[in-house]
């Protein structure tokens, strides 16, 4: 099977629902890339001030309620961490920033546990809701970087299929 430049949103759902039976923090820093249509590497990167409580935003770009939960959740799990110190947002128990072979462990092992018959690498996250706004209509690509503050969007994402 080729696989898939973006992953459906059914199968994302599936994807995180997974990663989230062992790992709120895990599937929190999935959820961001989606949504927000960020790199490994940037996640990896955010920092505990980047988080705008007043504006309901990282990064400066606004979350919904559900992201919200998420992100509640896991931030009391992280107080609990004797590193939770860190400057940090996703960081290990031991308050290490989280690593990129980590994650993908996280995304082979989640890619065998579910069976898709592929292996989803980070692109076919980072990329799913845009590629849903696209196809259904709902945002222009000039409203897509605006609404999650991006310079440019991958070429022909408009044609890529599921």
């Amino acid at each position: 099977m080729i696989p898939p430049f973006v992953l459906h949103l059914n199968k994302l759902s599936e994807f995180i629902e997974e990663v989230e039976k062992s790992s709120k923090r895990d599937a929190l820093f999935f959820l961001f890339m989606a949504h927000k249509a960020r790199s490994i590497n940037e996640t990896i990167h955010l920092k505990m001030n980047d988080i705008n409580w007043k504006e309901s935003s990282i990064i400066g770009i606004p979350w919904d309620f559900y992201f919200g939960e998420k992100l509640t959740a896991y931030l009391k799990e992280r107080d609990t961490y004797p590193g939770k110190d860190s400057p940090y947002l996703f960081i290990t128990k031991r308050g290490k920033p989280v690593y990129r072979t980590h994650i993908s462990k996280v995304l082979n092992r989640t890619s065998k546990k579910l069976n898709f018959g592929f292996n989803v690498v980070g692109r076919m996250i980072q990329w799913s809701y845009v590629r849903y706004w696209m196809k259904h209509n709902l945002l222009s690509k000039k409203e897509i970087k605006e609404k999650i503050n991006l310079k440019s969007l991958p070429r022909l994402i408009e044609f890529t299929q599921y």
